[in-house]
């Protein structure tokens, strides 16, 4: 909407990136203190829900500063990459930890995956539905069918050739199609806080008992082969097989391991 190149784009985003990491660290060091993961999901979802009402009035005449703000409220999202899995856990036993991280890593990866399609189908979805608002031919034929994201990014080339009614046309259509994601989010944080409600509060483990770990084996004292005595020296060499008889090397006089 605002026509900004790729960089600029980026170094936008960085309030939403710097915010996720500081509610995360704010969400475990919490959970960690106070035990309880309710409050947090909870705080984390309202939060969630509030940026995403925020976000629908977003347009191309918004102040930067106000949109930074909305990025790092909707940033609280960031809670949930400490506080679930301890909360997953607390309602197994040691033995089937190894097992629930496994599982949690693929569903959030499977998560991720469709947190991106799925706000694309719709976005596309609507977009090609509001494309009758482009009055402008040669505009429509760089948009449509799935061009409205190679577009963006060189909008802010292509904004200073354009007259800038036809701009408006194209920026409102972006911003309906933006709409749409924004409620779509609000629907699944309002959905999530209620999920809130049926979560069970149990007490966190302070202690881990469980079979999986590091295999150190048996420590044994390491053995050093006689290879051949020069002068006063005892040339060594360091053995991975338990030594018989008189090959191993003694410890007395100067000695050279090789």
């Amino acid at each position: 909407m605002k026509g900004t190149p790729i960089l600029q784009s980026e170094v936008n985003f960085i309030p939403m990136t710097i915010g996720i990491l500081m509610f995360a660290m704010a969400g475990g060091i919490s959970l960690s203190k106070f035990g309880a993961y309710r409050p947090i999901h909870a705080t984390m979802f309202v939060l969630s829900s509030l940026a995403a009402c925020l976000f629908t009035l977003l347009d191309q005449g918004t102040p930067k500063v106000t949109w930074a703000i909305f990025e790092i409220i909707n940033a609280s999202l960031g809670m949930s990459f400490s506080t679930v899995l301890p909360a997953i856990l607390a309602s197994l036993p040691d033995t089937d930890v190894a097992s629930a991280n496994a599982a949690f890593s693929f569903i959030k990866v499977f998560g991720f995956v469709w947190g991106v399609t799925l706000p694309s189908i719709i976005f596309n979805a609507v977009f090609q539905k509001d494309l009758l608002h482009v009055t402008s031919i040669d505009l429509w034929t760089q948009i449509e069918d799935g061009g409205a994201y190679s577009f963006a990014s060189q909008a802010h080339r292509i904004k200073k050739a354009v007259d800038p009614r036809q701009w408006n046309e194209v920026v409102n259509v972006y911003i309906d199609s933006l709409k749409a994601i924004w409620w779509l989010c609000l629907g699944i944080s309002v959905f999530g806080l209620f999920l809130v409600g049926l979560e069970r509060h149990l007490e966190l483990y302070t202690e881990l008992n469980t079979e999986y770990g590091l295999d150190h084996g048996e420590q044994k004292p390491k053995q050093y082969r006689h290879i051949r005595e020069v002068g006063d020296w005892e040339i060594c060499r360091l053995s991975l097989e338990p030594l018989k008889g008189n090959s191993s090397c003694p410890l007395h006089s100067p000695i050279y391991f090789a």
